[in-house]
């Protein structure tokens, strides 16, 4: 934590909060949709810049890196095989590459984000699939 004394109930106030947002059962339910992923992620970064606490680290669909404090990294080699699960812990992750390289995500597409090429929405499983770039302020596809 960080140099601040807290009281023993903000302790399990925060505690609580670290809970929900290192839980895979309610991050499985979270990254159902973009709104959900978004949500997620600016939890985890509140809650990073609040306390200073660090989250447990995980991985999203076998090409996204949740971090300790809050952010989210592309992961480089995301050649796994077969599909990746959606959701696992950077330990479990670990066991089946040998090293891992990442680069930091800056911004995601939000709830009824269209593409601003073929002008369908960009979807949770685009996400999932790397299947977006930003284009200036917007997105696209990668295959349009």
């Amino acid at each position: 934590m960080s140099d601040r004394k807290f009281s023993t109930s903000e302790v399990k106030k925060i505690n609580k909060q670290r809970e929900d947002y290192n839980s895979l059962y309610y991050m499985r339910r979270l990254i159902k949709s973009i709104e959900g992923l978004n949500l997620l992620l600016r939890k985890r970064r509140e809650f990073w810049e609040n306390y200073h606490v660090m989250h447990d680290e995980f991985v999203l669909w076998g090409r996204y890196l949740l971090t300790f404090r809050g952010t989210i990294q592309e992961i480089d080699q995301h050649y796994l095989c077969g599909n990746p699960v959606e959701i696992t812990t950077l330990p479990d992750f670990m066991k089946i590459i040998s090293s891992l390289r990442t680069k930091e995500v800056t911004n995601l597409p939000t709830r009824s984000c269209v593409c601003s090429k073929c002008h369908k929405l960009i979807k949770i499983e685009d996400i999932a699939k790397g299947n977006f770039e930003p284009c200036g302020t917007q997105f696209v596809h990668k295959i349009c």
